[in-house]
């Protein structure tokens, strides 16, 4: 599912496709944390245990009601590691994408 991911103030921050066992976390207890996907310089498995910090962003959820419906709304106070998460495409974006892809 993808989703908007916005910081404590209100200010969306990034797109993010969220995996479907973080969606039906966040739905029964509200909260949960996403690990930063990190770019690995050639390592042993021992150094990379030893030299990397893994990053990971807190989010929370808070329900919002429209027209009878519920919906989460995703907030995080990792402003900063959640930017480094990937993004997704919202739909209307896809197109545009997928033209400079082939460009």
């Amino acid at each position: 599912m993808r989703v908007v991911l916005y910081a404590d103030d209100m200010e969306p921050i990034t797109v993010i496709e969220l995996p479907r066992l973080a969606e039906s976390y966040l739905k029964e207890k509200g909260y949960a944390r996403l690990v930063v996907p990190l770019a690995l310089p050639s390592l042993t498995i021992a150094q990379a245990a030893t030299t990397v910090t893994i990053r990971t962003v807190g989010i929370r959820a808070e329900r919002f009601i429209r027209k009878g419906q519920t919906h989460l709304i995703l907030f995080t106070c990792d402003e900063e590691s959640a930017l480094l998460l990937k993004c997704a495409f919202l739909p209307g974006q896809m197109a545009e994408v997928q033209d400079q892809e082939k460009a």
